[in-house]
């Protein structure tokens, strides 16, 4: 028997990537054979619960598994400090066997009989410094830096960032296991016609269209697209999902300078709305300059849209072989590939096909739990 106390604060703060990383892998291994029958324990640490998150977790979870800071102290304002420090004085790290840190770090010294795992996301603060703060830099930085160095293994959720880790931070790549993510099991499922409609009518959304998902951030390159739809003259909207930065001013400048009348940004989605949308757009595309994985390509394999990526980090290793690539400096190429599409039904409905293989054989989460399970039962 094992027990592992899995740092949870961001499936409780976080609603888009680490979260729902971090979600996802919890609600999964929840079901597996190993908990059922005790073998393996699960904790779940977080400074406190947000905006009654706990409730997502009940059918998951008994609050017993919950654990928490003893000095309330940490709770709120001071919850980094508990998670990097305090978190080592812990009594119920007494009886753990392996600490998970889910996005990129660890606790300051950990009890010498506890056995670290960290998954790392990316690291491209140190690949692309300008598109972060100074002292976020720094502390991404000093964070990482510590995990990666103080961990006994490193689940790096792509081959990118594990050759990543490799030649920026100089980590030995025995040390790293590839293990990819899975998308939450509300993408598995069809939508009834009638939610569709109801979501369709809620956010107003076209007959047809494009879709977009993901924070509109510069790196995240969205303004690509609303380039290509403008000058290859494309009669079809843009969807663009994803939480408001101050790079949303640049794309409303542009909308408004060209008159661009069928692009519709969305900022509050919630998430039990998404597949619907997912699964009532034409195409999805995903101009990302640079990701860690990606996780909305296989949340739109999975819900039968065809896909088109820029050929950028790892994006690739996401969308396989069948989807279609890009170079997210080209608007021009990334144009025609989706004039294509539009006109040619047979290659999105094997796009559609071959996506949903792929995802099975990569992205499954009996894969993901298999390779789970057989590193925790390793160290």
């Amino acid at each position: 028997m094992k027990t592992i106390i899995y740092d949870a604060k961001r499936a409780f703060f976080n609603n888009s990537g680490l979260g729902n990383y971090s979600r996802t892998l919890l609600e999964n291994l929840s079901n597996v054979e190993e908990v059922k029958t005790n073998q393996l324990i699960i904790k779940l640490a977080t400074p406190n619960i947000k905006n009654n998150c706990w409730s997502n977790f009940e059918l998951y979870f008994q609050p017993n598994q919950l654990v928490t800071p003893t000095n309330m102290l940490f709770s709120d304002k001071l919850s980094f400090l508990w998670r990097s420090f305090s978190i080592s004085n812990e009594n119920f790290l007494e009886n753990c066997d392996i600490f998970h840190g889910l996005s990129n770090e660890l606790p300051l010294n950990l009890p010498q009989h506890i056995k670290s795992i960290v998954t790392i996301h990316d690291v491209i603060f140190l690949l692309y410094p300008k598109l972060y703060k100074f002292w976020d830099r720094l502390g991404y930085s000093l964070k990482t830096e510590h995990a990666v160095n103080n961990s006994q293994k490193i689940i790096a959720i792509t081959r990118q960032t594990a050759n990543d880790l490799i030649n920026h931070l100089k980590v030995p790549p025995k040390k790293i296991e590839i293990i990819y993510q899975t998308c939450h099991q509300q993408y598995l499922e069809n939508v009834e016609e009638s939610k569709k409609v109801s979501i369709r009518n809620k956010y107003e959304l076209p007959s047809s269209f494009l879709l977009c998902v993901g924070t509109i951030e510069k790196r995240k390159n969205q303004l690509i697209i609303l380039k290509a739809i403008r000058e290859l003259k494309l009669d079809i909207p843009l969807v663009l999902v994803g939480k408001k930065t101050k790079y949303c001013e640049e794309i409303q400048a542009y909308i408004d300078e060209y008159n661009m009348q069928n692009v519709h940004l969305i900022h509050d989605v919630s998430f039990e709305d998404l597949p619907a949308i997912y699964q009532l757009a034409n195409l999805f595309i995903y101009p990302s300059l640079y990701e860690g994985f990606g996780i909305p390509i296989i949340e739109a394999l999975i819900s039968k849209i065809p896909v088109i990526a820029s050929n950028s980090s790892c994006l690739e290793e996401a969308g396989g072989e069948e989807s279609l690539y890009f170079s997210p400096y080209n608007h021009i190429e990334l144009g025609h590939l989706i004039k294509t599409l539009i006109k040619d039904s047979a290659i999105r409905q094997k796009m559609i096909e071959e996506g949903l293989k792929f995802f099975e054989k990569q992205f499954s989460k009996k894969s993901t739990n298999s390779k789970l399970l057989e590193l925790y039962q390793s160290i």
